[in-house]
């Protein structure tokens, strides 16, 4: 009993150290998933930050394009209404001209008009010309307002170029520290998942192990109790037999004390050992 009592200890031993270094393999893996977790969700947020300001960009990327698209239907509209223009001049024989030059040059007419002394065919002339360059000048005004307009629409339309230009490098540069945090976080998982189930592996084991140990245990537990029980039985068979030694020999001593008084009354004189036994058994 002793020896299964000690192999079944030693073995307690050894699954307690596996236990243990179980455990500890285990809680380290855990650590680690926390750690790789906390720094997924911390690349996460970064990602999900920066994606946030690339959506703006984004948006205001595509509302920069929808308003070059709709300058760009507001210049060829402008630039058909011009061609009409060239054409109704061309179909007259008019040629577009500078407006303020050309009104210049009608009110000087206008003032010769009005000052000088002409003969009737010179006035008529006079006042048919200054009555043609005033449909070349209502002509040219529309031209040179579409031109300004145009104008306008062009240098719109190249500031928003250039906004493209910096929203599209923007974007482009946040993308790739999008791109970088995002593969973090996608390490980070991954290594979560790795190390996730080495841990769950050594959790089993420490199950199994544990689930042996406690079989050892009871086992253990069983046959110290039966030691126990056979040493306490032991105990009170030697009690027992030392209590029945005892008795035997107060009996024993008792009848020699009796043999001892019956000669001691018939008057036979006692020695020091015979005096003591009747002493000790009680008859003095």
């Amino acid at each position: 009993m002793e020896n299964t009592i000690r192999q079944l200890r030693e073995r307690l031993e050894l699954l307690n150290a596996g236990i243990r270094e179980l455990v500890k393999e285990r809680d380290e893996r855990n650590a680690k998933v926390s750690e790789f977790s906390k720094e997924a969700k911390e690349n996460k947020i970064l990602r999900d930050d920066i994606n946030e300001k690339v959506k703006q960009d984004v948006e205001q990327r595509k509302e920069a394009l929808e308003r070059i698209r709709s300058l760009n239907k507001e210049m060829e509209g402008l630039k058909l209404e011009r061609e009409e223009l060239y054409a109704t001049m061309e179909k007259s024989k008019m040629k577009p001209r500078n407006p303020t030059a050309l009104q210049e040059e009608i009110e000087k007419m206008e003032w010769k008009l009005e000052t000088s002394v002409l003969s009737l065919k010179k006035e008529n002339q006079l006042v048919d010309l200054i009555e043609q360059n005033r449909k070349v000048l209502e002509l040219s005004e529309k031209v040179d307002k579409i031109r300004k307009q145009m104008k306008v629409i062009y240098g719109e339309k190249s500031e928003l170029k250039k906004k493209l230009t910096e929203f599209n490098e923007r974007i482009k540069e946040v993308r790739g520290e999008s791109e970088k945090y995002h593969q973090r976080m996608l390490y980070a998982y991954q290594r979560v998942n790795e190390i996730k189930k080495e841990a769950d592996s050594y959790h089993n084991q420490f199950v199994e192990r544990k689930e042996e140990r406690d079989k050892v245990y009871k086992e253990y537990r069983e046959q110290m109790d039966r030691k126990e029980e056979m040493m306490t039985t032991l105990r009170e068979e030697r009690i027992r037999k030392k209590v029945e030694a005892i008795r035997e020999r107060d009996e024993l001593l008792r009848s020699k004390a009796e043999k001892i008084y019956e000669e001691f009354k018939k008057g036979k004189k006692l020695n020091t050992e015979e005096f003591r036994i009747l002493q000790e058994g009680g008859l003095l």
